[in-house]
């Protein structure tokens, strides 16, 4: 079981950078939006982060 903190943690450790808590319909990356659907969201912690090249 993860929570934000523990799973930020492990992303940030893995090399990701720019994490933070996201929410349904929130992302600046347009292609979410045609898949993004609110009931996935229910009961979910999102995350969106990048990792470097």
């Amino acid at each position: 079981m993860w929570d934000y903190k523990g799973l930020s943690a492990e992303l940030s450790q893995a090399g990701y950078v720019n994490i933070r808590r996201a929410m349904f319909g929130d992302s600046r990356y347009e292609e979410f939006k045609a898949v993004e659907e609110p009931g996935r969201w229910e009961g979910c912690l999102g995350f969106e982060c990048e990792k470097p090249v």
